[in-house]
């Protein structure tokens, strides 16, 4: 974690009263959020207040829609073997 980010959660943490891994969680989980919507790829776009919008291009779409069929693909012989 960069030396900026773990003195603004220190500050934070003092100033609100509140332990540090307490306001770690809070600064994280907005992006860890965007991480998991992100990678289900079923939105347009996602705007984080002060950060700004974020947006996933078609050609982005497209590499994760090809990845996910050719996974389903290469998977797809090995389910079929495990439900004889």
């Amino acid at each position: 974690m960069d030396r900026r980010i773990k003195e603004l959660i220190t500050e934070l943490s003092k100033k609100h009263k509140i332990p540090v891994y307490k306001v770690e969680l809070i600064i994280m989980s907005e992006f860890q959020f965007l991480r998991d919507i992100i990678q289900d790829g079923e939105f347009e776009s996602l705007r984080l207040i002060h950060l700004g919008r974020f947006k996933v291009t078609d050609y982005q779409k497209k590499l994760k829609r090809d990845k996910t069929k050719r996974e389903q693909l290469a998977g797809g012989g090995e389910d079929n073997k495990n439900t004889e």
